[in-house]
């Protein structure tokens, strides 16, 4: 169990360093959606990958990371996909 948590949380690392070093865009919906941070990805030409987190409600220092994806240059965004509680 511990060994599947580690491989979250590298896999994380790895995925927001990445994200740090792409091109922020603006992304409409982090806007209005208790959005609290967000990195989007290019994946290729059109395809971006958007990582955001959200607070959870019942503990102030802790967050939800979720994924959306757009195939479309970020004109229209997939549903959010909950990934793991950070």
């Amino acid at each position: 169990m511990k060994f599947k948590k580690l491989n979250k949380t590298l896999l994380l690392i790895c995925i927001m360093a990445i994200g740090i070093s792409a091109q922020i865009k603006r992304v409409d919906f982090a806007a209005g959606d208790s959005v609290t941070h967000c990195r989007v990805i290019p994946l290729s030409e059109n395809s971006l990958l958007a990582l955001y987190t959200k607070p959870i409600i019942s503990n102030e220092k802790a967050f939800s990371l979720y994924l959306k994806k757009s195939s479309d240059n970020g004109v229209t965004w997939g549903e959010g996909i909950f990934v793991d509680d950070i």
